[in-house]
């Protein structure tokens, strides 16, 4: 009975179920595993790469692959650990292999890139793997920046500007950094409107970038537009309080090229920046003390009496300014002016320094006595402890020996070393004048 009840109640759930489909059992493909010697020899190159033993673990990978000859993973670590011992050509078939098994592993094809290029110096292959990894992984710049440096190597400038236009294109791709080094490749290649768009894009987001900001402008010079790139330096200076400091020399040397130009020089006195003329003026006065050829000297001294003589006009009396516009004309030999220069000075109020000036003028021209005259009035009015007093000594003293008056060098050389002891530079004039007479007894003290 229990038997029959049992058949009655499964035919019963029979019949009230659904049918169920009938399912196909297939066999699915299951990858062999690995050879065991080739994961023991795997796992000894590992430790042994780990531990800088990079030499072992070729040795151990070469074991590997003589089991298993599928693995990408083997021969990419193959064919790494030669990369870095610089066996680069004893890579390129085990980067090969790997690429070959993997094709989408874009780590294997930069090992392959890289066997490639720096050991078969085969560049149209390698060129292949990085168009590759490109295709591969498209938001990964350092394969582009290969990419650049071989086409700008080969001048290939239109697969450059195609590239790198690709690259700008992507949206969301490139950061400020990015963005920077693209914009550099513009410049370079001479797309300057391309780069300054690039540039203008990143200051938005960051106006107080000065080194963008004089990217920039070197750009704007570049393509041509001086006025933009005057303001963009401008822009810098003004930021930064119209000092001048280390870092920004190459912002006003720009400047002082551009208003090397007199349009440009006009064109800053028509709207002038009473500091950044200042400043221009302290500049170029360095500029001229600095070591440059001739015409460049006359050059920036034209410069700066131009910004010296706007200064005065709307300040004629202004004996400072008067003074370094008397500097600058004696150090451009210009004696004359700079006499006259130096008078105008004193009207002000007599100073030391000028009445100097105006004696150095005639030293420049050979007037000895005039020179004399004015220097020896000084020597007698002038304290030990001023800070003219060794200038003044030096140059009456020379303008003597100039006359050879050798006597009365000897006496203010003489004066000077009795009043500062300390200089030796008086003791050591002073024992020349000595040797000019053939005193060497004399001299020989004043020497030790």
């Amino acid at each position: 009975m229990r038997y029959t009840f049992f058949c009655l109640f499964t035919l019963l759930i029979g019949c009230v179920s659904p049918q169920q489909p009938q399912i196909s059992l297939r066999s699915v493909p299951k990858k062999s595993p690995p050879h065991p010697h080739a994961v023991t020899h795997f796992l000894r190159a590992r430790f042994a790469e780990s531990a800088g033993q990079r030499d072992r673990a070729i040795e151990e990978l070469q074991a590997a692959v003589q089991y298993d000859s599928t693995s990408a993973t083997l021969y990419s670590a193959l064919a790494r650990n030669l990369n870095a011992v610089r066996r680069f050509q004893q890579a390129v078939e085990p980067a090969r292999r790997a690429v070959q098994i993997d094709p989408q592993n874009v780590q294997t094809r930069w090992l392959y890139y890289e066997a490639l290029s720096r050991g078969l110096r085969d560049t149209t292959s390698a060129i292949d793997q990085l168009n590759a990894i490109v295709r591969l992984a498209p938001r990964d710049l350092s394969a582009y920046q290969h990419l650049f440096q071989i086409y700008r190597a080969r001048g290939q400038r239109n697969k450059v500007m195609t590239l790198l236009d690709s690259v700008v294109a992507m949206p969301g791709l490139m950061g400020a950094r990015e963005k920077r080094f693209a914009a550099d490749i513009y410049n370079q290649q001479r797309a300057f409107d391309k780069a300054a768009q690039i540039y203008r894009g990143i200051l938005k987001d960051d106006p107080n970038n000065d080194d963008l900001q004089f990217k920039l402008g070197i750009t704007h010079l570049s393509r041509g537009d001086t006025l933009a790139a005057e303001q963009n330096f401008r822009r810098i200076i003004a930021r930064q309080d119209y000092s001048v400091t280390r870092e920004n020399v190459p912002v006003w040397v720009q400047l002082v090229h551009i208003y090397s130009h007199e349009p440009y020089l006009n064109y800053l006195f028509e709207k002038p920046d009473a500091r950044l003329v200042n400043q221009l003026g302290n500049v170029l006065l360095r500029m001229v003390k600095g070591r440059h050829d001739h015409d460049e000297k006359m050059l920036f001294v034209d410069m700066a009496e131009r910004v010296l003589n706007h200064q005065l006009q709307t300040d004629p009396e202004n004996q400072t300014l008067l003074g370094i516009k008397a500097r600058l004309l004696l150090d451009a030999n210009r004696t004359a002016d700079a006499r006259k220069t130096y008078r105008h000075a004193n009207l002000q109020g007599e100073k030391t320094e000028y009445h100097l000036g105006i004696a150095r003028s005639y030293r420049a021209e050979e007037n000895w006595a005039s020179a004399q005259q004015i220097l020896e009035k000084l020597h007698g009015d002038t304290r030990p402890e001023s800070e003219y007093y060794d200038q003044i000594a030096f140059d009456l003293a020379r303008v003597y020996l100039r006359q050879n008056e050798i006597a009365s060098a000897r006496i203010i050389y003489q004066q000077a070393v009795d009043a500062r002891p300390k200089n030796t530079g008086f003791r050591y004039e002073l024992a020349r004048t000595y040797l000019f007479d053939r005193i060497r007894e004399r001299a020989s003290p004043l020497l030790e």
